[in-house]
């Protein structure tokens, strides 16, 4: 899993004085086929600087594992490998 920005911000990094509609992404994939998983990209509130989710198990042991981002404004995400919210996820 790692975090991303869709071609729109590219477009804003590349010709500052245009604001293209774009969004920030979390993208996740599998690692045997390279192929991006079916519940994702995932969009995420704002920007993500300097950080990489972590993995977690959310739901004890007869859970799944999470990807876990936050975003520049606050915004935590907690998703499954289909892109299914954890429990009392988006906080």
């Amino acid at each position: 899993m790692s975090a991303a920005e869709s071609a729109g911000e590219l477009i804003d990094v590349s010709e500052p004085a245009e604001q293209s509609p774009h969004d920030s992404q979390l993208d996740a994939w599998d690692a045997a086929t390279g192929e991006i998983l079916k519940g994702f990209p995932q969009v995420m509130d704002s920007l993500q600087f300097f950080d990489q989710p972590i993995v977690a198990d959310l739901a004890g042991s007869r859970g799944n594992a999470y990807a876990v981002e936050a975003s520049s404004d606050s915004d935590l995400r907690a998703l499954d490998a289909a892109g299914r919210e954890a429990p009392g996820s988006p906080s």
